[in-house]
């Protein structure tokens, strides 16, 4: 058996020994890589975004209720001194009408306590002036003797404001109650034909000591003189009023 003896021992092409060979990078996987840091970059700043969100709204939250709080107490705070301002008007409307209401049981107390018992009161007109607010009484008297229509003049104008003693008022004084009657007039007395004699007097009150505030004050004093008094209950035959 023939053998072929061309055999050659070069061999064509260089025979490589052992080595690693590199591989090309692929461009997807620098992509993926650079995406998921930064998604994992935002999702820790969204993080820290969230804490420091959630911080700030719970300050305005309690900063909202502090405000509401204040509110409400400024509030309630309001509505207390409006209803204290009303209380207040509705009040003073109510002591605006009590100051003008005007009682006439002083001057009934102060006729009673300065009518001579020889004096007998036959009529009462009672008059206001509507405009200038004065009030007037006109008295018809009639006693029994000149005398006592003179003893009456003078015990009405003792306590008379206009002939008060300055050194020692009745009535009109520092630490007194007004006095009732203002002014005084006495008509001259006359002789009837029933023999009596009578007289009219006039009285110009003040309007101060009929106030329905004084109308609990105590009644003018008596005076200490031995024609005055306690006086029976008067007799009132006529009352007048005009405005």
């Amino acid at each position: 058996m023939e053998r072929d003896t061309n055999i050659a021992f070069i061999p064509k092409a260089p025979l490589t020994t052992g080595g690693s060979s590199s591989r090309p990078t692929s461009i997807f996987f620098i992509v993926g890589i650079l995406t998921f840091f930064s998604v994992v970059g935002a999702a820790g700043g969204l993080f820290v975004y969230k804490n420091v969100l959630e911080k700030h709204l719970s300050e305005q939250e309690a900063r909202i209720a502090e405000l509401r709080s204040d509110y409400d107490k400024n509030a309630e705070r309001a509505e207390v001194i409006r209803r204290a301002e009303e209380l207040g008007i509705q009040v003073g409307s109510v002591k605006a009408l009590l100051n003008e209401h005007l009682v006439l049981t002083p001057l009934f107390d102060f006729l009673e306590a300065h009518t001579l018992k020889e004096v007998q009161l036959a009529s009462f007109a009672f008059e206001k002036d509507a405009e200038a607010g004065a009030l007037t009484v006109e008295l018809g008297a009639v006693t029994t003797s000149y005398m006592t229509a003179a003893l009456q003049r003078e015990e009405l104008k003792q306590w008379t404001a206009a002939f008060q003693k300055k050194d020692a008022p009745l009535c009109n004084g520092a630490g007194q109650d007004p006095c009732l009657v203002s002014s005084l007039t006495i008509s001259t007395p006359e002789l009837t034909e029933e023999g009596s004699v009578s007289f009219t007097i006039t009285l110009d009150l003040n309007r101060e000591a009929l106030r329905y505030a004084r109308s609990v004050a105590p009644a003018t004093p008596v005076a200490d003189t031995a024609a005055v008094d306690s006086a029976p209950a008067l007799e009132v035959t006529e009352i007048q009023t005009t405005n």
